[in-house]
């Protein structure tokens, strides 16, 4: 590769003979003749080497060290520079040559103008020596079905580029894989995995000499994409006791772009998909034991570390900053602005969609169906949950498998700090509102109320036969999550409820939307709905149809309604106690609020005649199937409440 140098000086004479030498030696020069016009260099080039003069903007004063000032951004420490002037002293030199920051002091050498062109010239040589050490007598190859290129990675990674500064990225690409690959001899781009937000991940083969081909997976993206990645699976992901580990090898950094290179142990990189290639195939019983492997294997080293100590306001907080989702954002006039365009174009779809404060309806033909508007739940926030470090599962895509159970993870941008059941949460929302290609909103209706009747055992025969796969792989998914969830399965619907909606506030509704993601807004906005009417009355749909008596075994806490155990606990548990003492007989205001709230009754307290009111309604919705016509739990207005003695 020919080498590509910047030199910028306020002398256009000088810099264009100092230029003209240099080109002369071999070397590609680009010129700038001002510190503006030099960050508009780099900022839109790559180069891998700077010559600058100390004064950029006044030669004649002294206070003037803007060229020591670009030197020292940020953005550009990674590219070594020359600092030149015509009137060198010793603290100008003390402050080009140093700190160090990143490996390298703000310039590399310090050159007088004086001392000429021979002088400038061993100073260059030797800084691209020691600092720009690539492999240059690496070959490089791109397997021809690939169809892969640098210009066509460098189009992806940053895409929208003018002509010439496409082609300055696919070289600064070039470059960045032979500094990479120092000891290898060839190099073959196979195949592309997956390419998103500025990244791209490819399976490269590695030759040296002497020793056996390795297969490597690596990513490439914008400089500080990879960084940032690199750093998380240094820290929180990569090189962990997970059975089927993705192992950070090394990093590198230029100025526009960065990559990771990893190592997938134990895999067989040309025998593998992604997660979601395996779940459109069709093969049930290896996607069910690759989530299995993915959550055991995989994954297992996360469940295993201790809780971390970091401290959220909320749940809400932790997941707005790391899933990128403003619930609070979504109230007022835009939430409503994609409730409207849904409902506009709900017909074409054979539904109605009506909504009102408090409350969206949704009819199916003869069959409507209310439930809680979403927005009101997620205003009240999330409740705090344990946290662990762990990678995020964000993309089906990003997830390799070799069909025989095992799974790699290949994505760490994101991982650091998150719920310790946020992975099942994201996968199971990535099957349920991503990946179906249901047609038929009634359909997805069914699905919906059917996961969340029960958060393992729903009936799958119930639906329709396309979404039964669907329904077993999140039956799959739930069965392990239940191991770290224990009982608290309501954070589980938190988070679908939140995954839910962070896709509904994804669309925009000034565009039109194709039948395709009219259905799926349409899904994401009934799973919300039907997630925020479960988590408002969490056994309302736990009930059988059938049988009508209630149970209560105080031994084990354990309360049954028609046979089916209700998870009721606290004080909903300690007023149907109260109330099942006297079946039958009145309980007033009076004996409920002062043993089941132990406190003091006061007479026409609104506050405590409305809690009263509270607890009643919501154990109603526990127990009745119709809390707006109950059967079980009756009132006597101005009197008090009682338990029907025969619930036959």
């Amino acid at each position: 590769m020919k080498k590509k140098l910047l030199v910028v000086d306020n002398d256009p004479d000088y810099l264009e003979t100092c230029a003209d030498i240099l080109e002369r030696a071999g070397y590609e020069v680009i010129r700038a003749t001002s510190f503006e016009e030099a960050e508009q260099v780099l900022a839109s080039s790559w180069v891998q080497l700077i010559v600058t003069d100390v004064r950029l903007r006044n030669d004649t004063d002294r206070r003037d060290i803007s060229g020591i000032s670009l030197a020292k951004m940020t953005p550009y420490r990674r590219i070594p520079k020359i600092i030149m002037t015509r009137w060198p002293d010793y603290d100008q030199v003390r402050k080009a040559l140093g700190p160090m920051v990143d490996g390298l002091p703000p310039a590399v050498d310090f050159v007088s103008k004086k001392e000429g062109k021979k002088a400038l010239l061993g100073a260059i040589e030797k800084a691209l020596e020691i600092y720009t050490q690539i492999n240059e007598k690496l070959e490089i190859k791109f397997d021809p079905q690939s169809r892969l290129s640098f210009q066509q990675l460098a189009d992806w990674i940053t895409p929208g580029l003018e002509r010439v500064q496409a082609a300055s990225r696919a070289e600064e690409l070039e470059y960045l894989f032979r500094l990479a690959f120092q000891q290898e001899r060839l190099i073959r781009i196979a195949r592309l995995y997956w390419q998103s937000d500025g990244r791209a991940a490819l399976l490269v083969y590695a030759f040296a000499d002497h020793q056996p081909q390795t297969s490597l997976f690596v990513v490439c993206g914008r400089e500080s994409l990879m960084a940032e990645e690199g750093k998380r699976a240094s820290d929180f992901a990569a090189n962990t006791a997970g059975l089927h580990r993705t192992q950070l090898k090394r990093t590198e950094t230029v100025t526009h772009l960065g990559l990771n290179v990893y190592t997938l142990v134990g895999a067989d990189p040309d025998n593998m998909s992604s997660l979601f290639e395996l779940y459109r195939s069709g093969n049930e019983k290896a996607l069910g034991k690759t989530i299995e492997s993915l959550f055991q294997d995989t994954l297992g080293y996360c469940f295993s570390e201790k809780y971390l100590s970091v401290e959220w306001e909320s749940l809400g907080a932790l997941c707005q900053s790391r899933f990128g989702f403003d619930y609070s954002g979504l109230a007022g006039e835009a939430y409503q602005s994609r409730l409207k365009a849904v409902a506009q174009n709900a017909p074409l779809l054979g539904v109605k969609l009506e909504f009102a404060p408090g409350h969206l309806s949704f009819q199916f033909g003869d069959k409507a169906d209310t439930y809680p508007d979403p927005i009101n739940l997620l205003s009240r926030d999330f409740g705090f949950s344990a946290l662990i470090n762990s990678p995020i599962i964000s993309s089906g895509y990003r997830i390799l498998t070799d069909g025989a159970g095992k799974a790699w993870l290949t994505d760490f941008a994101g991982a650091g700090p998150m719920p310790q059941f946020w992975n099942f949460v994201m996968l199971e929302a990535m099957i349920r509102f991503d990946w179906v290609e249901i047609v038929k909103p009634a359909w997805l209706h069914d699905l919906e109320n059917s996961l969340v009747a029960d958060f393992t055992l729903f009936n799958t025969s119930d639906l329709e036969t396309p979404l039964r796969p669907v329904a077993r792989a999140i039956q799959t998914i739930r069965k392990l999550a239940k191991n770290i969830l224990g009982q608290d399965q309501a954070a589980y619907h938190w988070g679908i409820l939140f995954e839910a909606m962070r896709r509904f506030s994804g669309f925009n509704p000034e565009q039109p939307l194709v039948k395709n993601e009219l259905t799926r807004m349409m899904h994401v906005l009934l799973g919300a709905a039907v997630s925020c009417s479960k988590l408002s009355r969490p056994a309302a749909l736990n009930r059988a149809k059938s049988g009508s008596g209630i149970e209560i075994d105080k031994e084990k806490r354990l309360v049954l309604v028609r046979g089916q155990r209700l998870p009721l606990r606290g004080q909903g548990y300690d007023l149907l106690c109260l109330l099942a003492e006297r079946r039958g007989q009145l309980y007033t205001s009076r004996e409920i609020i002062e043993r089941v709230f132990r406190e003091e009754y006061r007479e026409n307290d609104s506050y405590q005649n409305n809690r009263l009111y509270v607890a009643i309604s919501r154990l109603r919705k526990m127990i009745e199937d119709d809390p707006d016509n109950p059967r079980l739990l009756l009132n006597e207005p101005g009197g008090g409440y009682w338990l029907a003695e025969d619930s036959e």
